[in-house]
């Protein structure tokens, strides 16, 4: 096909990882766009020999899907980041493209899920807040635990907190393992609001190993075993993002958008 559409992600080395919540992403975008050819990228060098040497998995580098689309005689290219705010690996991803972009009649870099727009807003804001509504349960307070990056604000997740503050949405909660809101701030923030109970769940377009360590594992060290410390009912929810058509739906339209213009 002259058409592709490359979905490119760090990756999992967990094979239940990528059937669960890359795959139905690939999914959908085929039956979405089936003039487009959709190629799955990891950008993890470790990972992709991990998966090797593990189960015989191969996946393309996003230097390697590059050069392999080239070959095939590809014109036109969208690279679909799937990690969720704009940093290191972002810039990778583009600093890769730039020495490839003169190959194609057109080459596209889509935006991660929480990026921001010229009014240092989130772009996707409504979008996202509508999907996090869909999901909490109906009587119960929901945290969502995003991984974060360490030494930043995270802004994307307090814009997120502001707006729900700001629309008067109650019992929806971001925090994150690597940057703000961190485990101490998030802790306050629910016995301010005397939450007694409530449902824990991934923001992590995978659940790998940080949903299954991190967030969710048996010891003392999780944030589940800890939030129990703390007073509180906790009911796990290991779902990730990409389990989610909610979410899902959001690249969907991002899609759109992109070939709309």
């Amino acid at each position: 096909m002259k058409k592709v559409i490359l979905l490119t992600s760090f990756g999992t080395s967990e094979r239940k990882g990528i059937e669960n919540s890359i795959d139905p992403i690939e999914r959908d975008i085929n039956k979405a766009f089936p003039d487009y050819r959709v190629i799955k990228v990891f950008t993890s060098r470790h990972i992709r020999e991990k998966l090797l040497l593990k189960y015989d998995i191969q996946v393309h580098s996003l230097e390697g899907a590059l050069k392999r689309i080239y070959k095939d005689g590809a014109e036109e290219v969208i690279i679909l980041p799937l990690h969720l705010i704009r940093g290191k690996e972002q810039d990778n991803i583009e600093e890769i493209a730039e020495s490839y972009k003169d190959k194609f009649n057109s080459m596209i870099i889509a935006e991660p899920l929480l990026s921001l727009d010229k009014h240092s807003g989130l772009s996707k804001m409504d979008d996202i807040i509508e999907k996090v509504i869909s999901i909490k349960p109906k009587n119960e307070p929901i945290l969502f635990i995003g991984h974060g990056i360490k030494n930043t604000c995270d802004l994307p997740f307090m814009l997120l907190r502001k707006e729900l503050k700001k629309r008067n949405i109650k019992g929806i909660y971001f925090a994150t393992l690597a940057g703000n809101p961190t485990f101490h701030e998030i802790v306050e923030e629910l016995k301010k609001d005397s939450v007694k109970s409530l449902t824990v769940t991934s923001f992590l377009i995978v659940s790998g190993y940080h949903a299954k360590v991190d967030i969710f594992g048996e010891s003392k060290e999780s944030w589940c075993s800890k939030l129990e410390l703390n007073g509180f009912k906790v009911n796990k929810q290991d779902i990730s993002l990409g389990e989610r058509y909610e979410f899902r739906e959001i690249y969907l339209k991002s899609l759109i958008k992109i070939l709309d213009k």
